[in-house]
């Protein structure tokens, strides 16, 4: 396991880390530059998106589904309910509920079929949906349209749909 990034738990995950013995196992690579992370992505299998609802948008969570990732996200991240469809191209796990992680992060790390699955489905999302060239198309014909004072298309998803206001508590897992 590969950790990028610091954090005020780092400390504590390091101890915990070698009161386990887990020190040949798991490597803290602390930041690094975006071309980098790009890249260990790349290569990887799962990725595991566990900030909360200080994130904002989380740009990080397209770019690993554009990596082809299979990844497990909070639900507290404010890309994840647009962009990951829990149980098609992503686990989405209850922020905060670790035994919602473990059964999400253990899920795929034992079927090599979902991971695929949901890597497949996840690249197809960022190519066909929520991609700088759809956002631009989308953004170049609403504005035309309001010039033009035509109507505006409305898309059901991807850049320049509705966004609904959301509840913290918008997502509830089933299965834990």
């Amino acid at each position: 396991m590969n950790i990028i990034g610091t954090g005020e738990l780092e400390e504590s995950l390091k101890n915990e880390v070698i009161q386990k013995n887990l020190a040949d196992s798991v490597h803290f690579l602390g930041s690094m530059k975006p071309t980098e992370v790009r890249s260990y992505m790349e290569s990887s299998d799962i990725y595991i998106f566990t900030s909360d609802f200080s994130e904002g948008w989380g740009a990080v969570l397209g770019e690993a589904m554009a990596s082809g990732c299979a990844v497990v996200t909070s639900h507290g991240i404010g890309a994840t309910p647009f962009l990951a469809n829990h149980k098609e191209n992503a686990l989405v796990y209850e922020t905060g509920n670790v035994d919602s992680l473990y059964h999400n992060v253990k899920k795929l790390m034992d079927s090599e079929d979902l991971r695929t699955k949901f890597s497949r489905n996840a690249i197809d999302t960022m190519q066909n949906f929520w991609n700088a060239k759809v956002g631009a198309e989308r953004f170049y014909n609403v504005v035309r349209a309001l010039i033009n004072e035509e109507p505006v298309s409305e898309y059901e998803n991807g850049p320049m749909s509705k966004a609904a206001l959301l509840k913290n508590n918008w997502f509830k897992d089933d299965t834990v």
